[in-house]
């Protein structure tokens, strides 16, 4: 049972979610506590906000939910979708700075 629970919670094996279908890859490199992977062409479901660095806690939230609504039917079909790990988040930044100072940022959240 504890062993669930951990893995629910994103406690187990690295990429591995418990319920969760996961994405095909390819290990390309082992590091040390993680893995370059090679994904192959496949279809995500994404959303993209712009923030701030002081807002990207809220963001994650709201762009999460957003997509989990999409997945849970909440779109055109009225379709259920498997929730597919890993969540997959981009960066760009828009204007001077770099990623941790600038004004504005771009995330991209998908899965």
């Amino acid at each position: 049972m504890f062993g669930k629970v951990k893995n629910f919670l994103g406690f187990g094996p690295p990429g591995e979610v418990y319920d969760n279908e996961v994405a095909p890859y390819t290990v390309i490199k082992q590091f040390d506590g993680y893995d370059l992977r090679e994904y192959p062409a496949q279809k995500w479901v994404a959303t993209a906000a712009v923030t701030t660095a002081g807002d990207l806690k809220n963001n994650n939230s709201s762009m999460f939910w957003k997509l989990f609504g999409y997945i849970s039917g909440k779109n055109a079909a009225e379709s259920k979708i498997s929730m597919t790990v890993p969540v997959m988040i981009s960066h760009v930044k828009e204007g001077d700075g770099d990623v941790d100072t600038a004004v504005k940022m771009k995330r991209e959240m998908a899965f």
